[in-house]
C-alpha cells in the first residue's frame, strides 16, 4: 500500500488536549504496512529537494490503538519511508503536470510495478526491502539514511530493478571469540563468543534465522546455524563449537613407583607426568629425563 505524505497547515490547530505532536497526523499514511512517499520535483538538478508541502519526519507518533485506548508507551514509527518523483505529465485534464505526495505515491508504485516485472517471485517484504534499501537511492539531507524528509532516499528505478535481478545469495560468515581454539584438536578451555557477518552486495538482505549473537560458556559440543535470504537466493552456514573448560584428571606418573627414591646407579631415568582434558579427551604430558 502507498500513501502520500502531504499536509496542508493553513488551517488553526486547536488547542484542545496539546500533546506537542508531529505536525503529522497519525492516517493511512502511517499505517505498519504502509509505504509512505515524499516528493521530489522530476526537474530537481539533485532529486534531493523535498517539495515544500511535503511533510517532513523523522517519525510520526501513536498514542492511542486501534480502539482508541491510549497506549501505555507512545509508538513511534518513522516516516516518511522513500521519495519518488512529482511534477510528471499525465495523460489527464488538469493532471499535466501532476504536483504533490498524491503524484509522488504513483510513481514509486511504478517502479514497484518494474521490479515486480522483473522479478515476479519476490515477496512483499523484499519489494519493501529493494524499495528501502539506499543502494540506489539519494539522500535529500545529506546526513546518510534515513533522513526526515526523504527516509531511505529518492528511488532511482534502474537501481531497484537491478536488486530485483540478483542472482547471486548472501555472504554469512561466523565470527568467533577467541578467533581460534587454545586447546588441541579443535577444542576451547574459555568462553566462546559467536557472532555472524550477514551481507550481499547485489540486493537487500531480506530475513536472517538463527544469526544473534551467542555465547558458549557450558562444557561439550554445541552447533548454530545462521540462514539469510536475499533475492538473490538463501544462504545457510553452520558452525560447531567445542569447549572444555572442566580440571585436568589427576596426573598419572610412569617411570617410578611411589615411594622410590632417586639413585644415580639407575641413570639415565625418564620420569612421565601425564592428565587429560574429562570431555575432549585432549593430553598434557610432560616428561622428565635425569641423565
Amino acid at each position: 500500500m502507498f500513501r502520500s505524505r502531504g499536509r496542508d497547515f493553513s488551517a488553526t490547530i486547536p488547542a484542545e488536549f496539546a500533546t506537542s505532536s508531529e505536525a503529522i497526523d497519525p492516517d493511512a499514511a502511517s499505517a505498519r504496512g504502509a509505504l509512505t512517499v515524499a516528493a521530489v520535483n522530476y526537474a530537481d538538478p539533485g532529486l534531493n529537494s523535498v517539495e515544500s508541502f511535503s511533510s517532513r519526519g523523522p517519525a510520526v507518533t501513536h498514542y492511542f490503538d486501534a480502539s482508541g485506548t491510549r497506549l501505555a508507551t507512545p509508538e513511534m514509527r518513522p516516516k516518511p519511508d522513500l521519495a519518488a518523483a512529482d511534477g510528471v505529465s499525465t495523460s489527464m485534464s488538469g493532471f499535466s503536470p501532476f504536483f504533490g505526495t498524491s503524484a509522488a505515491a504513483p510513481a514509486a508504485a511504478g517502479i514497484v510495478a518494474l521490479v515486480r516485472s522483473a522479478r515476479p517471485a519476490l515477496t512483499v517484504d523484499q519489494i519493501y526491502s529493494i524499495m528501502k534499501d539506499p543502494r540506489g537511492s539519494i539522500d535529500c539531507t545529506g546526513v546518510g539514511f534515513p533522513d526526515a524528509d526523504c527516509g531511505w532516499g529518492f528511488v532511482l528505478a534502474d537501481a531497484k530493478v537491478k536488486m530485483a535481478l540478483d542472482t547471486t545469495p548472501p555472504t554469512v560468515l561466523p565470527a568467533l571469540s577467541p578467533a581460534s581454539p587454545d586447546g588441541a584438536n579443535g577444542w576451547f578451555h574459555t568462553n566462546v563468543g559467536l557472532t555472524w557477518n550477514v551481507s550481499d552486495p547485489d540486493s537487500p538482505v531480506t530475513s536472517v534465522s538463527g544469526c544473534d549473537p551467542q555465547a558458549v560458556t557450558t562444557e561439550g559440543v554445541v552447533s548454530f546455524t545462521c540462514t539469510a535470504v536475499s533475492p538473490g537466493g538463501v544462504t545457510t552456514r553452520a558452525v560447531t563449537i567445542q569447549r572444555d573448560n572442566l580440571a585436568p584428571s589427576r596426573p598419572t606418573f610412569t617411570g617410578i613407583a611411589p615411594g622410590a627414591g632417586f639413585s644415580t646407579a639407575t641413570v639415565p631415568w625418564t620420569i612421565a607426568c601425564v592428565t587429560r582434558y574429562p570431555n575432549s579427551g585432549e593430553r598434557a604430558e610432560e616428561a622428565y629425563i635425569f641423565a
